[in-house]
């Protein structure tokens, strides 16, 4: 095999050169250069806690042009925007103002609900579910129909990625299978579903649709692992003790057939051993309950070694026929979703570890250290609610913070540190170098486990196949290292705009619900303090703004280093983390807020 150390310097290099002209970019287009007064560029409208930002279409990194409210015209979240920079400054960026829309972010979406022409004639060429089986035959896969594996899913799930079966030896040991479906049987190097896949990089789950990466014949039929189909995967076939350490692993192409496919609460009904006295029932239940073993095993194992177990509510919004929300709940994980959590940080682990040491061309799931400057801010905003962070921050471990996180469980300050924490770590990103995963605490990570919905999953299996093959040439591998870096990127930036997207989506239906309850109270925690307001959470998970002029029992000042607005006269504070009684005032679709007024118990 060829030095791929060399190979990839020469990448890094070549990388690096390309985020240079980046930024040179930038700094000609925000110059202070009396001779570049103003210019116009074109990227992403955001709405922020602090005001408008803007991402431009040649900046990787954080919004670095702010949009004053009153220069931001109609635009709205995730609309694409021609905007004029000029030379004046809003603290540390440069101000712009938006001249034109050029696509609403409703329209980008729209766009891709629809495959292109030759997408379409290409999925002509697949015969259908009848091919699987001399597809399997042809290839020698190893034929596991007979064994028990499960799928674990949301209710209304159709792209099914994942299944897994469990066996306990006669030691007590366990041989753990997470089987994954094999998409890149289907989706093939250079051809227009592989092209249109890279493009949009993931699938897009908003409340009320998806919006796929794959053509529905692949997502939801072909490639999805359905109960009694026939169906192509990529197996790791896991050894461990009694304790939960890896033993050896096998990693292979396989045939494959799903015994039973299940939602999370038929899961949880089995594990919390809710079942009929059928046999088969039993069965499958003492298989869950063993697996729900493992995976607790594997969960304290991963918490010991520092990986930040993060508690944050995320929100189940249903709705009706007609695409209303009728309700709005904070989502409460069960023992079934941790199975699926914990078997799948665990294949994506050793995947990515095993590739690390093969020195493979390879794309890695990197979540950085966060930067010595927001650890300070983090460790003075705890030492605000009585909490000490101690060390040196330069080399801030996870383990230090999962303490902190393990202190303030189950008290009336562990949302308030869960935010905050949140706040104060980098985003997770894709890369070709293994910088590891800090969250995590994991030395290897990469995404496997999900290849219908996530490009870089299916890029790795790609790359997976050849090296089972024994096809990985030492021209191949120059290719990938020449390619990788940029899918490697394209990947994050899709991600990071679908994330907006599906926040927008549970937003613009959480304020939705929202109408018509003008005049009702709730109790709630304020999520953020700022210049202007104080942000507050409902136990439904929806949030809203108190405005700082209405708080009319005092006159407030603002206290960024505390988190609070203090009031002048009568000293009564208002900071993160406090409980407060709020009724709603008004809801603003336009301004996409929902306002809230104070209340006082005593007038509740």
């Amino acid at each position: 095999m060829k030095d791929n150390k060399q190979t990839r310097k020469t990448t890094k290099q070549k990388s690096t050169k390309n985020k240079k002209g980046d930024h040179n970019y930038r700094k000609s287009a925000v110059s202070s250069d009396n001779k570049t007064r103003t210019c116009i560029v074109k990227g992403t409208f955001q709405s922020t806690r602090r005001g408008f930002a803007f991402i431009s279409t040649d900046s990787q990194k954080e919004p670095d042009i702010f949009i004053p409210a009153h220069k931001t015209g109609d635009a709205a979240q995730g609309d694409r925007v021609s905007v004029k920079v000029n030379n004046k400054k809003s603290g540390k960026r440069r101000e712009g103002e938006v001249t034109s829309i050029l696509q609403s972010a409703e329209e980008q979406l729209a766009a891709k609900e629809e495959f292109p022409p030759k997408v379409l004639k290409e999925l002509q060429k697949f015969s259908g579910e009848e091919e699987i089986l001399s597809i399997a035959e042809k290839e020698g896969r190893p034929d596991l129909r007979g064994h028990t594996i499960i799928t674990i899913d949301p209710e209304d799930a159709r792209d099914i990625d994942d299944g897994i079966s469990l066996n306990v030896r006669s030691d007590g040991g366990y041989i753990l299978g997470v089987h994954i479906a094999d998409v890149s049987y289907y989706v093939r190097e250079g051809s227009a579903i592989h092209r249109e896949a890279l493009k949009r990089g993931t699938s897009i789950y908003l409340v009320d649709r998806v919006i796929h990466m794959l053509p529905p014949l692949l997502s939801q039929q072909l490639c999805s692992l359905q109960e009694n189909k026939n169906r192509l995967a990529i197996s790791v076939r896991i050894e461990l003790d009694q304790w939960g350490e890896i033993e050896k692993y096998d990693i292979f192409s396989s045939l494959l057939k799903v015994s039973r496919q299940l939602s999370y609460e038929e899961a949880e009904s089995f594990i919390c051993g809710q079942t009929s006295e059928d046999k088969d029932e039993t069965t499958l239940a003492e298989m869950l309950q063993q697996m729900d073993t493992l995976a607790s095993m594997l969960n304290s194992k991963r918490i010991k070694r520092g990986a930040l177990n993060l508690n944050l509510p995320e929100s189940v919004i249903k709705l009706d026929e007609d695409g209303k929300p009728v309700s709005v709940l904070p989502k409460k994980p069960g023992r079934a979703e941790s199975i699926i959590e914990e078997f799948m940080l665990l294949a994506n682990e050793i995947i990515a570890e095993h590739f690390d040491r093969a020195g493979i061309p390879f794309i890695y799931r990197v979540h950085p250290r966060p930067t010595e400057e927001k650890m300070h801010v983090f460790r003075k905003m705890l030492a605000l609610l009585g909490i000490k962070l101690p060390g040196n921050l330069k080399k801030v471990t996870p383990r230090k913070i999962q303490d902190i996180l393990s202190e303030v469980k189950g008290s009336s300050l562990e949302k308030t540190v869960n935010y905050i924490l949140l706040r104060s770590l980098p985003h997770a990103y894709y890369s070709v170098s293994n910088e590891a995963h800090f969250g995590l605490a994991s030395k290897h990570y990469t995404h496997f486990t999900s290849p219908i919905r996530r490009f870089p999953d299916l890029q790795i299996h790609a790359i997976l196949k050849d090296y089972l093959k024994g096809d990985l040439s030492e021209e191949k591998e120059i290719w990938l290292d020449e390619k990788l870096p940029q899918r490697a990127e394209h990947s994050s930036q899709m991600e990071r705009a679908a994330m907006e997207a599906e926040r927008e989506s549970i937003d613009r239906k959480k304020i939705e619900f929202m109408q018509g309850k003008e005049g009702e109270t709730f109790f709630g925690v304020i999520s953020g303090v700022t210049s202007f307001g104080l942000f507050v959470e409902l136990e439904n998970t929806i949030e809203g703004l108190v405005l700082l002029e209405d708080l009319t029992d005092d006159y407030y000042q603002f206290y960024e280093q505390l988190m609070a607005v203090i009031g002048k006269k009568k000293g009564k504070k208002h900071s993160i983390g406090d409980m407060i009684k709020v009724m709603v005032s008004k809801v603003d679709m336009t301004k996409k807020t929902i306002y809230f007024l104070p209340v006082d118990n005593e007038e509740a």
